[in-house]
């Protein structure tokens, strides 16, 4: 047999196959969201210069799917499958990948100075090295760099304790937006002769712990500390990371850098003879100029040119003089009083201007850095806060730690008695504990306490099954994925892997997942976000009821959020049928049917309704049904209006989670005022999760026509007034008007029911009549 070479795909003829896809998308799934024309190109060349572990044609198209997956369920203003224009290609992207948007899109200007400016919030005394940086991430966003190598490799020479490693976590944060995003290599670990084969090439019984980190998280800041460390092996082998942005480990797989940052740190010249920087008899300039000829000189001697010629840049990192350590101590401090010991235990600290300069000067040492003054804060302020904090137990709790210079007033207004105790003098300052007071204590905290039992309900939505066993599913993805995706062609040692289909769906399914459990993680941080603006408010004695006042609408986005996640494994998700009965009064299922209708026209369902053969006969439509002939949404709303009087209805929707929602509105409502008879009942039965049906599945149906009996004693839905619901016992402030736009509160409120009823997640949805696998084709229609 003669074996043809198939030559990738480039992307012209990518963009006409996926082309080709869209426009079958848009024939098979009218309902699903759809990508305009003008994105799909954009959407190839991210997927070309973004996903190098995936072959075009097929990674552009599993992009774009997963685009349309994670944007299931959006509607647009017209009530129609949201397209997805350029800017949510974009967004979608950047979301996916970590990639930040103003890299990928060329309509959003980058400034160096606001580059310097962010990367300087948290760098102090190092203008040349964060300029540097800033000019070069402003090549990478004009894709000026080349193509066949890492965004930037740097090399940051200079003493210890001076930034390099803080300037790197700055640019994973800017970049990435996470300081997680940081992939750290302690060098002096890998000084052996086998320290290559560990960190790079891996093994036949593992993977190389460098190699592993970049194909997992292929966008990162990648930081090899103390480089001069590692054995010459080490050196020789990121020749090929620096040079062509690529390694291959043991198993013959490709790890590329073209996504990432390398940044490698060295103290090399440091230790040269020299003026203290910043105190030299000459200029200042002249000086820095002066060490770093010295850093260039020593990193010459210490690697070979073929080394330093593929690095980018050789930025120096200059010594901190007095004026800047005292400004890095105020940053240092500021993060000293964000210590979880002190915020659990409602501790503020307080330190004064006066205190801050001594304790600058007490830490200053300019052959040390920032780690002499870290050590110094510890020494002269955690040590001496922690001993009197354990002497005074819970006499401390809340209470203000004031650190002074010796015999500096406190200088804050305390009520009589506040005192709880001092230190003694440590490197020219004490600390001491005083109680706090004032009018509105007891408001505050009942309502820092009202915020921190929102964030706790919320943690413990999050600890449930529901949501742990969607994380379970999502690792578990990721790892198939990853293994399918290990080989090009779909081969592992001669055996079938994932095909490209089985890759496409998980991938699909990888996202919706993952859109899930990252909605309902931000809310709960938003909850966490406003729990810490209280506490904070309540220690400071300001009000915290602006903080309280958030809690409503972030309960809200987290009950939504919450409720997608509890129902994210479930595979029958956009097909119900339900059986109305009013046994009292039509009104009650008018007044339930109006409210569904509106919803449906905002959440984009579609509605086929059955009244019973009885009242709705037709020729061609068989009697032993007893269910007559489908009819339209209007139809459904004329004989629900006040003068409908329509008793019993079989309704069957479709649409983006409509048997999540309205499987769970399943049971007996109770309703007071809207009819003579008060009260009057509905009864909701779920009788599928599907919306076809065969000829015997019509007839099993027909065996579930007739009215239920009215409901005596508790009841699943009550409804006492308009500006409330009681479901399963429990009391919602949900007005009627709100109640269908909110209706993943309800269902979320029904849920913790369930659950507290010792049923289990499976038991939620139970299924009367067929699933979707004995579903067949329907003669009927839809509105």
């Amino acid at each position: 047999m003669t074996r043809v070479a198939v030559a990738p795909m480039d992307a012209a003829a990518t963009l006409a196959v996926v082309t080709a896809r869209a426009a079958h998308w848009r024939r098979a799934e009218p309902r699903r969201p759809q990508v305009a024309t003008a994105a799909l190109a954009i959407a190839v060349e991210l997927a070309r210069r973004y996903l190098p572990y995936r072959w075009f044609p097929g990674k552009a198209v599993a992009l774009l799917d997963e685009l349309r997956a994670a944007a299931d369920g959006e509607v647009g203003p017209d009530g129609a499958p949201r397209e997805l224009g350029a800017d949510a290609v974009y967004d979608g992207f950047a979301s996916a990948t970590g990639v930040p948007a103003f890299l990928l899109r060329d309509d959003r200007a980058l400034l160096v100075a606001d580059v310097i400016a962010q990367l300087g919030r948290r760098m102090i005394g190092q203008e040349r090295a964060v300029a540097r940086v800033a000019e070069t991430l402003c090549t990478v966003k004009a894709q000026l760099q080349p193509a066949d190598k890492p965004l930037a490799t740097f090399l940051f020479v200079g003493p210890t304790g001076v930034g390099k490693t803080e300037l790197a976590k700055s640019l994973a944060h800017l970049l990435f937006g996470s300081e997680g995003r940081l992939v750290r290599f302690d060098m002096s670990e890998y000084a052996d002769p086998w320290a290559a084969e560990r960190l790079i090439r891996g093994s036949d019984a593992g993977e190389g712990l460098l190699t592993a980190r970049i194909r997992q998280q292929p966008f990162a800041v990648v930081l090899l500390d103390e480089i001069e460390k590692a054995h010459p092996a080490v050196h020789d082998l990121l020749l090929q990371v620096a040079g062509e942005g690529r390694l291959t480990d043991a198993r013959g797989r490709t790890a590329f850098f073209h996504n990432a940052i390398v940044i490698l740190t060295s103290n090399l010249g440091a230790h040269g003879r020299g003026g203290a920087m910043g105190l030299a008899l000459g200029g200042v300039v002249d000086e820095r100029d002066r060490e770093l000829a010295r850093y260039r000189a020593a990193v010459t001697e210490a690697f070979r040119p073929e080394m330093l010629n593929r690095l980018d840049a050789i930025i120096p990192f200059h010594r901190l003089d007095a004026a800047q350590i005292a400004a890095v101590t105020r940053l240092a401090l500021a993060q000293l009083a964000e210590r979880r010991g002190l915020v659990q235990a409602q501790l503020t600290l307080d330190v004064s201007d006066a205190a801050t300069a001594a304790l600058a000067e007490g830490g200053y040492a300019p052959a040390y850095g920032v780690r002499a003054l870290r050590r110094h804060l510890d020494q002269a302020v955690i040590a001496p806060a922690a001993r009197l904090v354990a002497r005074l137990g819970r006499d401390a709790h809340g209470a203000l730690l004031a650190v002074r210079t010796v015999d500096e007033p406190i200088g804050v207004e305390l009520p009589a008695g506040a005192h709880l105790g001092t230190t003694p003098p440590e490197a020219g300052v004490t600390v001491s504990a005083w109680r706090r007071g004032g009018a509105g204590g007891r408001r505050n905290a009942r309502g820092a306490l009202a915020v921190a039992a929102a964030r706790r309900a919320a943690d413990g939505w999050m600890r449930r099954d529901l949501a742990t066993e969607v994380k379970a599913q999502l690792d578990w993805l990721k790892a198939q994925l990853a293994r399918g995706e290990a080989q090009p062609g779909g081969k592992r040692r001669g055996k079938a892997v994932l095909s490209s289909a089985q890759v496409q769906q998980m991938a699909i399914e990888l996202a919706r997942l993952e859109r899930a459990w990252d909605d309902a993680g931000r809310a709960r941080d938003d909850l966490a976000a406003a729990e810490e603006l209280a506490i904070a408010a309540a220690l400071a004695g300001d009000d915290v009821e602006p903080a309280v006042a958030m809690v409503a609408p972030l309960e809200r986005t987290f009950a939504r959020a919450m409720f997608w996640l509890a129902v994210a494994r479930r595979e029958q998700r956009d097909e119900i049928t339900l059986g109305l009965s009013a046994t009292d009064h039509p009104r009650a299922l008018g007044h339930w049917v109006t409210a569904l209708l509106a919803e449906a026209e905002r959440r984009g369902w579609t509605i086929t309704a059955h009244s019973t053969v009885a009242r709705d006969p037709a020729p061609n439509w068989p009697i032993a049904r007893v269910w007559g002939p489908p009819r339209t949404r209007a139809w459904l709303a004329g004989q629900t209006g006040p003068d409908g009087g329509l008793r019993n209805a079989l309704v069957r929707v479709r649409g983006p989670g409509a048997a999540c929602l309205l499987g769970l509105e399943a049971g007996a409502h109770r309703y007071f005022g809207i009819a003579k008879e008060s009260p009057c009942h509905l009864v909701v039965r779920r009788l599928a999760l599907a919306t076809e049906f065969t000829d015997a599945e019509w007839l099993k149906l027909a065996t579930l026509a007739p009215p239920a009996a009215t409901p005596r004693g508790p009841v699943e839905r009550e409804h006492p007034d308009d500006a409330s619901v009681i479901v399963r016992g429990t009391k919602l402030a949900l007005p009627w008007v709100e109640q269908w736009a909110r209706l993943e509160e309800v269902a979320l409120t029904v849920i913790a029911a369930e659950l507290a009823a010792g049923r289990t997640a499976d038991e939620l949805y139970p299924v009367e009549l067929v699933d979707d696998d004995d579903a067949g084709d329907d003669d009927g229609g839809d509105a």
